[in-house]
């Protein structure tokens, strides 16, 4: 069996997300905290030889590559990244079979970890159940505002100890914001989204390709691909970002989690000087949003 039975009868392209810190409101890290409760390595695990990172792999809207997500579709394919690979730039290609090959491993192929996990999840930071997605307004609304679209999230594992100064590369690129996530989608076909209209792709209005491919607009209207029968496949570590809310989420959720105990500490030293009721009120403001984070931590 060649490697391109698997995908027969599907295209393939790339959904570019940011993978990285930023300095975020208590407010938006309170939210990615929720976002990632029950997508961590199980509790009581011990495995060091893993780094466990967080990321936003697509949103229910347009992308930096004119490839819109429609909600029902992200909604059937919020399962399938799951034990995908990571890796590094997609390179992920074998020379023949690593088996028969007379030297090992010809082919540059920098598969570093793997996702264990994905969900679905609103833009407050929550993640739905099925019960929660049933009920949702399922209906595919390319005017729909950003803050109401949802998102899929994905858990990932790197191999630190089989890949240290990669992974560490990635570790430190990500903390300086310079580093990225790119995944894989696999589809069926498309239709277009012009403007704010979906529209069935026919060989009447094949012509919008082209304009797709040039990323023109067409009479004041921009020309998307809506992407149809999808399959998440694997992740990659780029430089070139799209999505830009995507973030790193575990070690922004540590940074939030370092100021607001030196603000608490900061607290009880104003207060033992001039105790005021402004002091008390930000005092438990402060003490309830470290509760919840180490809480989502801990979840």
């Amino acid at each position: 069996m060649s490697d391109t039975d698997f995908f027969q009868g599907y295209q393939r392209t790339l959904v570019t997300a940011r993978l990285m810190l930023h300095e975020p409101s208590s407010d938006e890290l309170a939210k990615a905290s929720r976002a990632v409760a029950g997508m961590d390595i199980p509790e009581g695990a011990d495995m060091p030889d893993l780094l466990f990172v967080k990321f936003v792999l697509a949103s229910e809207h347009e992308n930096s590559n004119a490839d819109y997500f429609k909600r029902s579709e992200l909604i059937k394919a919020r399962k399938t990244p799951m034990h995908k690979p990571f890796n590094v730039e997609h390179n992920i290609e074998e020379d023949g079979s690593y088996i028969t090959q007379p030297l090992f491993n010809q082919t540059k192929n920098t598969i570093i970890g793997h996702m264990v996990d994905s969900a679905i999840a609103t833009k407050d930071g929550s993640i739905l159940t099925d019960a929660e997605i049933e009920v949702l307004d399922l209906e595919d609304d390319p005017t729909r505002a950003k803050e109401d679209s949802l998102d899929i999230l994905g858990s990932a594992v790197l191999y630190q100890f089989c890949f240290p100064k990669t992974v560490a590369d990635i570790k430190e690129m990500a903390e300086a914001g310079e580093m990225c996530v790119s995944m894989e989608a696999w589809f069926k076909g498309f239709d277009f989204l012009v403007g704010d209209e979906i529209i069935e792709h026919t060989s009447a209005n094949e012509h919008y390709i082209n304009e797709w491919k040039k990323r023109k607009v067409v009479g004041g209207r921009r020309v998307s691909r809506v992407l149809k029968d999808v399959l998440l496949g694997g992740v990659a570590a780029t430089e070139k970002p799209a999505n830009k809310e995507s973030v790193f989420i575990t070690a922004s959720v540590n940074k939030e989690l370092e100021r607001l105990e030196k603000r608490h500490d900061e607290l009880h030293i104003l207060y033992s000087h001039k105790p005021s009721k402004d002091i008390e009120l930000e005092h438990e403001e402060v003490t309830r949003a470290i509760a919840r984070l180490r809480g989502n931590q801990n979840g």
